[in-house]
C-alpha cells in the first residue's frame, strides 16, 4: 500500500513542534520512512508521524498495532553527539514518560528497557535503530507508538496491552514527546541516568532474564550508570544486562 501524505496535518503540526514533518494518513512503518529520509539528508530533530500504520514494529521483530487514529504513532530522527547514541533509548523513554504526565497527568513507569507500563499493561513501546546520514555521521531513529483508545486493541492483547484513554490530545501529545525526546538527548548523563532509575518498576521485582541464550531468574537490584539493568542470581552474583530480553517473573 503506497502512503498517503496529509500536508494540512504537517501544517497543524509545525504549530505545535519544531522540526520538519512528514505526516501520513497511513504508512508501512514511520520507522522505515524516517530511516530513508535521514539516508537523504534530514535534519536532527525531524520527525515522521502517522494516523495508522500498516506495517508498525516492535523490538525483536515482534509487530506494533497501530489501529488509525488509535494512538500516536511517530519516529524522531535523531544525530546527537557520538556518546550520546548509547542512551538515546533510555531518553525516549524519560521523554515520553515526562510528556504523558504533562498531558494526561499520570505517571508511566518503564520496564527496562524501553517499555512504558501503566496499571500493569504495556501502554508504549520504542523501538531505536541506527542510521548514517549522508555525509557519514552516526545517528538513529527512534519510534514510538502510544496507545489512546483501549477499545481499538485487538482481543488478543487485553491482557497485556492498555492505553491511555480519555480525552487526551494526539497532536499535543506527540509534539510534547518530540520536543522532550530532543531535550533529554541533549541533557547531563547522570541526571538522565537518574530519572530513568526513578521510572523502573523492575528494581526490587523477581524477574526472568535471558542470558548467552539461557533464560535464568534472578532479582532485579539496580540500573546502572548506562542505562544497564543490573540482576541478581540465586546464588548471589551480579549481572549486568546491556541489552535483551526481560519479563517480569510469575508463579
Amino acid at each position: 500500500m503506497s502512503p498517503i501524505r496529509n500536508t494540512e496535518w504537517e501544517a497543524s503540526l509545525s504549530a505545535l513542534a519544531g522540526g520538519s514533518i512528514q505526516a501520513y494518513d497511513v504508512i508501512d512503518s514511520t520507522n522505515l520512512c524516517a530511516k530513508e529520509w535521514a539516508r537523504d539528508g534530514a535534519n536532527h530533530g525531524d520527525w515522521v508521524i502517522a494516523a495508522r500504520q500498516i506495517s508498525g514494529r516492535g523490538r525483536l521483530g515482534r509487530t506494533f498495532e497501530s489501529p488509525e487514529n488509535a494512538g500516536v504513532y511517530m519516529t524522531v530522527i535523531l544525530f546527537p553527539e557520538e556518546e550520546k547514541i548509547p542512551l538515546l533509548t533510555v531518553a525516549a523513554a524519560v521523554a515520553v514518560s515526562q510528556a504523558i504526565e504533562e498531558k494526561a497527568g499520570v505517571r508511566a513507569g518503564v520496564k527496562w528497557v524501553n517499555d512504558l507500563i501503566l496499571d500493569g499493561l504495556k501502554i508504549c513501546g520504542i523501538l531505536a535503530e541506527g542510521v548514517i546520514s549522508p555525509d557519514g555521521k552516526r545517528g538513529a531513529v527512534v519510534g514510538i507508538g502510544v496507545n489512546l483508545k483501549k477499545d481499538a486493541l485487538p482481543d488478543s492483547l487485553a491482557k497485556i496491552a492498555g492505553a491511555l484513554d480519555g480525552d487526551i490530545p494526539r497532536d499535543s501529545l506527540a509534539a510534547c514527546i518530540r520536543e522532550k525526546l530532543v531535550s533529554c538527548v541533549n541533557a547531563e548523563k547522570k541526571r538522565l541516568i537518574e530519572t530513568y532509575r526513578s521510572l523502573s518498576i523492575l528494581t526490587g521485582k523477581t524477574v526472568n532474564y535471558c542470558e548467552g541464550g539461557v533464560w535464568k531468574t534472578g532479582t532485579a537490584t539496580d540500573i546502572g550508570g548506562d542505562g544497564e539493568l543490573i540482576v541478581q542470581d540465586s546464588e548471589g552474583n551480579f549481572h549486568a544486562l546491556i541489552a535483551g530480553e526481560v519479563t517480569m517473573h510469575r508463579e
